[in-house]
Parts: C-alpha cells; sequence; structure tokens
C-alpha cells in the first residue's frame, strides 16, 4: 500500500512537471550554438520554430503543400511571421516540432495545423517592408511538447540590446538566387545585433544615400558566409534573457536584406519591441491568454 501510495505520488509530481510549461524553454536533449554557415539543431532545440506552407492543387483527397516561410509560435493557437509570406488570396497550413520540413504529420514529433486566420498589421507596407508582421490564427492549438513550446517576447527593458550575440533558424535558401536550393534540414546561425545607425549607413552604401531604417525594423548579421536567406523570412531572431540562461526571447525575425552573406550587409529584422502592444491587442480580442513575457 505504502509503495503504491509513493508510486502515485511520483506519478502526479512528474505531470505537474511535464504540463508546466514556460516560454522560451527548450528540450534539455537539444541543449549543448545554417541558415549560412553554421550547424543543424537537435530537434528540440528551437521548439518555437514552425513551417508555413501553402495548399496547392488537391491529390489523393490532399492539398499538395508548398514551403513558403518560418514562424515562431507564440501561443498553442497562435503563430508569428511576415506578412510578404503570407498574401490573402491562398490557405496555408504550418508544421511544428521537426528539424525536417519534409515529415508529415504525426511522425517524429511533427504536429500540422490549418491556418484559420491571417491578420495583417494595419500599417505593412509593402515597398519599405514597414510592420511587415502577420499573426497566423490555428483550425485546433498545438500540443506542446519536449519538441513544441511558445518563445518569449521582449519587454521594453530589454530594448538594449546592441551588444547582443543572438540566434536564428530556418530552413532558406543555402545561397542567393536562382541557383540557390532550400533547406530540407533547420539550420541554425549565431548573428550580432548591429546598431540601427551603423546599419543604415552600410545599406546607404549598398542601395542609396537617403535610405532611411523604418523604425519597425532592426539588424543583425554582416559577416560573410553568416546570414539568413530567400525562404528563411518568418524566423525567429532568439537571444538569451538576461539572468536566464535556459530562456530564450524572439527578439524580431527575419524580414529580408540585400543578397545572402555578404560582407558588412547586415540582414533585416522586424523589431517586436515596436508592435509589440499590437500583438497584446489581438491576443485582447480573442480572448488568448499572454504568456509570452512571463519570465
Amino acid at each position: 500500500m505504502k509503495i503504491f501510495i509513493l508510486l502515485l505520488i511520483i506519478g502526479v509530481l512528474f505531470t505537474d512537471t511535464f504540463a508546466q510549461t514556460y516560454c522560451g524553454t527548450r528540450s534539455s536533449n537539444s541543449i549543448g550554438p545554417r541558415v549560412l554557415g553554421d550547424d543543424e539543431p537537435k530537434q528540440g532545440e528551437f521548439p518555437w520554430m514552425a513551417a508555413v506552407f501553402s495548399e496547392g492543387a488537391i491529390v489523393n483527397n490532399q492539398p499538395q503543400l508548398e514551403y513558403k516561410c518560418g514562424a515562431s509560435i507564440i501561443h498553442p493557437e497562435v503563430l508569428l511571421t511576415v506578412a510578404h509570406c503570407v498574401p490573402n488570396n491562398q490557405t496555408y497550413q504550418i508544421k511544428a516540432g521537426m528539424v525536417n520540413v519534409e515529415i508529415e504529420d504525426g511522425v517524429s514529433g511533427t504536429q500540422q495545423r490549418r491556418v484559420n486566420n491571417v491578420i495583417v498589421h494595419p500599417q505593412y507596407k509593402v515597398q519599405t517592408l514597414e510592420y511587415d508582421v502577420a499573426i497566423l490564427i490555428l483550425n485546433s492549438p498545438l500540443i506542446f511538447d519536449e519538441n513544441i513550446n511558445a518563445v518569449c517576447l521582449p519587454v521594453p527593458e530589454l530594448g538594449d540590446r546592441d551588444d547582443k550575440i543572438c540566434q536564428v533558424s530556418g530552413w532558406g535558401k543555402d545561397k542567393f538566387g536562382a541557383s540557390g536550393k532550400l533547406q530540407t534540414i533547420l539550420k541554425k546561425v549565431d548573428l550580432p545585433i548591429v546598431p540601427n545607425q551603423i546599419c543604415e549607413k552600410k545599406i546607404r552604401d549598398k542601395l542609396r544615400r537617403m535610405y532611411r531604417l523604418p523604425s519597425s525594423l532592426m539588424c543583425a548579421g554582416g559577416e560573410k558566409g553568416k546570414d539568413t536567406c530567400e525562404g528563411d523570412g518568418g524566423s525567429a531572431l532568439v537571444c538569451v534573457l538576461p539572468d536566464h540562461m535556459d530562456t530564450y526571447y524572439e527578439l524580431g525575425f527575419v524580414v529580408g536584406g540585400i543578397g545572402c552573406g555578404e560582407e558588412n550587409t547586415p540582414g533585416l529584422y522586424a523589431n517586436i519591441l515596436q508592435f509589440k502592444s499590437w500583438i497584446d491587442q489581438q491576443f485582447n480580442i480573442y480572448k488568448y491568454e499572454k504568456t509570452y513575457d512571463e519570465f
């Protein structure tokens, strides 16, 4: 009898521990940093990463899926991505929990969901990439486990970011242009955050002298061969939370850039702090619990 009670208590404690998830944490099995020039992560190392697919022709009663971009999980039913990836004339699905983007639903921890609604930021400007952000509402919640979890979002105190080295992961091309190939296996790379004033100057050197970096964008990278590329849009740029070395928050996500991996050419990322209040508003409208800044 005593043995049974002890086992029951242990079982309850284990269940409670497993059920309690915190944003920005990842599987202990994944901890051990290509996108361009780095390494392949372990499964569960970026549990907030998801792949977005557009639905195509129906074959054997199933739509054919075409990979479009990355996204980050911020709630079991809500993902964050770039608006230019999800025009409203298409329907979408997402996959989460995998490093191999071709793995099917239910295999090796992969979970697949349809996107019910796409909410684009009202200030989105295609020409300048300002507020290039969209929220994806899923048809049913993801089940959080060792391979799937939400990422934290930044609070204003985390705005001093210029000395940070952060990480980005994605399934984008291995090089710029038609010869580049989308990656089947998730890749990752460490990137330094570049101050906006310095980034603006570097972009002016490449484009035009009067270019002004919008406040909704920030920059990272600039080292030759280390960068994101086509197909990485929406992929999260995550940094370690100060004083919480096992917790990550999404400072921004991939928006675009000039080429891929060019020296002294940082990539452009959405600056989440500039539109986090809009994300909060959408959560209030849908009555979702905001756990992405509880750390």
